[in-house]
C-alpha cells in the first residue's frame, strides 16, 4: 500500500516529467507503428510485382497442335515452372487491340504480325534474377522456340530496386527502434 502512495505522490510532484515521458513514449510508438505499416505495405506491394514476372516464348511459324502440346508438357515439367499457357496469334491480337495506347495502329494493320506464344508463370521461389536467367536460358534450346523474352533488364532493375528500398526501410526502422529504446530509457 505504501508503494502506491509513493507512486501517486511522485506523479503529483513530477507532473511535467511524467507528462513529457508519456508524450515521448506515445510519439515513439506512433512512429514505430507507421514504420511497421510501411514495411508491411511495401512487402506486399513488392511481392505483387514479383509475382507478375513471367517468361514469354515466341514460337516458330506453322507449328502443329501436337508440337505445341508436346512443348507445353516439356515446359511444365521444367523445375521452377508453375504454369504455362498457349496464346495464339489471334488471342495476342485481341490483347493488343484492347491496349489503349495501341488503338491508333489497328487501322494500319492488314496482316496479324504477332506470333504464337507461350506465357510461363514462374514458381515464387524462382523469382530471383539468377534463377530467372537459368530458366530463360534453358528454354532457348527448344527447337520450336524462336525467342525467349522475360524483360531481363527491367526485371533485374526492378528486383535490385526492391532489394535496396527494403534494406533502406529496414535500416531506418532499426535506427528508429534503437533511438526509441535510448529515449525511453533516458526518460524513465
Amino acid at each position: 500500500m505504501n508503494i502506491i502512495k509513493e507512486a501517486i505522490l511522485s506523479l503529483k510532484k513530477y507532473r511535467f516529467t511524467v507528462f513529457t515521458t508519456i508524450i515521448v513514449l506515445t510519439f515513439n510508438m506512433l512512429i514505430l507503428e507507421i514504420f511497421v505499416i510501411l514495411i508491411i505495405n511495401l512487402n506486399s506491394f513488392f511481392e505483387g510485382i514479383k509475382n507478375n514476372v513471367e517468361i514469354v516464348l515466341y514460337l516458330k511459324e506453322n507449328l502443329s497442335k501436337e508440337n505445341i502440346d508436346i512443348l507445353l508438357i516439356q515446359i511444365k515439367n521444367k523445375p521452377g515452372v508453375d504454369n504455362c499457357t498457349f496464346v495464339s496469334k489471334e488471342e495476342a491480337l485481341k490483347e493488343f487491340i484492347e491496349m489503349e495506347e495501341f488503338k491508333s495502329y489497328i487501322d494500319t494493320i492488314k496482316v496479324n504480325p504477332l506470333p504464337n506464344s507461350i506465357k510461363i508463370k514462374v514458381n515464387k521461389s524462382y523469382k530471383q534474377i539468377e534463377k530467372l536467367r537459368i530458366i530463360a536460358d534453358s528454354l532457348k534450346y527448344f527447337k520450336d522456340v524462336e525467342e525467349v523474352y522475360y524483360q531481363k533488364e527491367e526485371t533485374e532493375k526492378l528486383l535490385d530496386i526492391i532489394s535496396i528500398i527494403r534494406n533502406i526501410v529496414l535500416g531506418l526502422s532499426l535506427i528508429l527502434i534503437i533511438g526509441s529504446v535510448l529515449i525511453v530509457s533516458s526518460t524513465i
